[in-house]
């Protein structure tokens, strides 16, 4: 009994001593509470923490703030949704305006905008392999689904269209080039080259002048002539599309 007793003695001073060794050897943490001030709402919506720098970027509903561990730095007005670091530390957000990017030798952020100087408008991003990938907005895939059904829809007297290099009298020798892409001659050709994978060797047709428009007449004739195709056709672009 005194032997039991003296065994479980030493396994709880072990336990103890092994406690106490862990304490001893575990990170110490410390915490700060960083202040609302010059406005910056109270609301986080996002954080994230820069592994160059060490900087804590806070994104809000009424904006950025930048905490360096002694003081907080606002930046941008409005509602941010996402903030990010990138593999090269440069720090994205996506606010209501657009995406913006933070320019460090000015200390600021700057709106992204495409090869047309339109905001870049996105609703999400996460970290790629080879960068930063921008999730679409509600707007994009409404627009999406839009370009899909105009591409397959019969050919009537759209301004671009797409005409088979070689066999026309195949069934899907004419498609039409969606109307978000025909304004501008270098859009219509930058579809057909995109859609090139997908449909194989297609020619940009413009239909606004005589050859273009006999092709027009022509593709209407086929399209009405071979919609069951055309809806096969149209199921297995979008699956790939997507």
């Amino acid at each position: 009994m005194k032997t039991s007793a003296h065994n479980i003695r030493i396994l709880s001073l072990l336990l103890l001593f092994t406690l106490l060794h862990s304490i001893s050897e575990a990170k110490q943490y410390f915490f700060q509470q960083i202040p609302s001030q010059n406005g910056l709402s109270s609301m986080v919506r996002c954080m994230e923490v820069s592994q160059e720098k060490g900087y804590v970027w806070i994104g809000t509903r009424s904006g950025i703030g930048r905490f360096d561990g002694y003081e907080q730095r606002r930046y941008l007005r409005g509602n941010v949704t996402h903030i990010l670091e990138d593999e090269e530390h440069t720090i994205w957000a996506i606010t209501e305006k657009g995406v913006f990017r933070y320019n460090e030798k000015e200390d600021k952020f700057t709106l992204v905008r495409d090869k047309d100087n339109n905001p870049v408008i996105a609703s999400s991003l996460c970290l790629w392999e080879d960068g930063v990938i921008f999730g679409g907005s509600g707007r994009d895939k409404a627009l999406f689904a839009q370009c899909v059904n105009e591409f397959f829809d019969v050919i009537d007297n759209q301004r671009y269209i797409l005409v088979k290099r070689k066999n026309r009298k195949g069934l899907n020798g004419f498609y039409a080039i969606p109307n978000c892409f025909s304004k501008k001659k270098e859009d219509a050709e930058r579809f057909a080259k995109c859609m090139h994978p997908y449909i194989g060797n297609y020619d940009c047709i413009y239909t606004r002048n005589e050859k273009g428009r006999e092709l027009l007449l022509e593709g209407r004739v086929k399209a009405l002539a071979n919609r069951e195709e055309r809806c096969i056709s149209h199921k297995k672009v979008k699956g790939a599309l997507e």
